[in-house]
């Protein structure tokens, strides 16, 4: 399992401080300077990160759209910035990242400034699975056509080219038109995070800094649920295994409460584990939601049966305990079947940027 390497700093004489996980520093006393790496983003367009940006829309691609195009005006930087506006539902431009030279499960900042050109319905962006949709997604942000005025979206996530590969903007709304400017877009990698420590320590077959042969703070539904030392765990000894193979049954999901864990609402988090599929049967996804069941998720990532290495998958986001209180483990397929593994949870406060 790759892991990113942090640099100790010091800071007046702080001494700086590694979780467990080698991933976070966070210097004695709360000080703490992050830093990144160089920029993935260099496409020659109105959306580039500097002020020498370029009169073009190169490196994105458009699905419907009645106006596209680089224009002047007031841009968030520099002298161009794009714009896009829809004449129907879902009509959406996206950039796809799998050519960029990613790491699977290294830890990448994402930021762009984006408003509403104020007229028309709402878009929404995010990160996606597939360019068709939003699928599968983490989602950012939505903005209205009250929404006028440019506005950050700074977003961590560790990258997956078959769950994180497409950022979308997308037409969200019955209205069917209305356009957005996009702007100052950079990628980059999280070289030294500014992380609080490990907020996990729920003595279970996941906790990375505490394992223990249990599934302490989960509840199961309608499938085999077990901490096990089969099957080559991630971490430490164990992992644990979600399976609807042996009893198929509809719904099949494990959950685990957040609340457990005493986040608090509207403060930003990092979230990573380590997860694959038995190798038979149908999807799984691991997402957040608010009942712990099978209503719709967000920030989710989807498991198929060719994916039985364990790899990282994780995001950011921004606690709410009426819409995000569970992670939740649950069988997608009609078929009902499958299962997956999942070991090395992580989740720590965003202490800087």
């Amino acid at each position: 399992m790759k892991r990113l390497l942090c640099v100790c700093v010091i800071l007046l004489c702080l001494v700086g401080t590694s979780s467990a996980d080698g991933l976070v520093l966070q210097a004695t006393g709360g000080a703490c300077t992050p830093a990144y790496g160089t920029e993935y983003h260099v496409s020659a367009n109105a959306a580039l990160p500097s002020v020498s940006d370029t009169n073009a829309t190169t490196g994105f691609t458009t699905i419907g759209l009645i106006t596209w195009a680089s224009e002047t005006g007031s841009p968030q930087l520099g002298t161009y910035h794009i714009h896009g506006v829809a004449n129907a539902d879902t009509e959406r431009f996206y950039y796809d990242m799998t050519g960029l030279g990613l790491t699977a499960g290294n830890l990448y900042r994402m930021t762009f400034y984006w408003r509403h050109d104020g007229t028309g319905g709402d878009w929404r962006c995010g990160l996606s699975s597939i360019s068709s949709a939003m699928t599968g997604n983490n989602v950012f942000g939505t903005v209205t056509s009250a929404n006028t005025t440019y506005a950050q979206i700074d977003r961590f996530f560790y990258y997956q080219p078959d769950n994180a590969s497409y950022l979308i903007f997308q037409e969200n709304s019955a209205t069917d038109d209305g356009g957005v400017f996009l702007d100052n877009f950079s990628i980059t990698a999280v070289t030294t995070p500014c992380f609080g420590s490990e907020i996990n320590t729920t003595a279970n077959a996941i906790s990375i800094g505490n394992e223990a042969n249990a599934t302490t703070g989960w509840t199961n539904t309608g499938s085999t649920f077990a901490s096990t030392s089969s099957g080559t765990p991630a971490n430490g000894t164990y992992h644990l295994l979600s399976e609807a193979n042996t009893t198929p049954t509809a719904g099949a999901r494990a959950s685990f409460d957040l609340s457990s864990l005493s986040l608090s609402n509207s403060t930003r988090y990092v979230m990573y584990f380590s997860i694959k599929h038995v190798g038979t049967g149908d999807v799984w996804s691991v997402g957040l939601n608010n009942d712990g069941g099978t209503s719709g998720t967000s920030e989710e990532i989807n498991i198929d049966n060719t994916e039985t290495t364990h790899r990282i998958v994780g995001w950011e986001f921004i606690y709410d305990s009426t819409l995000m209180r569970y992670l939740v483990i649950n069988e997608d397929g009609a078929a009902n079947t499958g299962g997956v593994y999942l070991d090395a949870l992580s989740i720590k406060t965003i202490v800087s940027r």
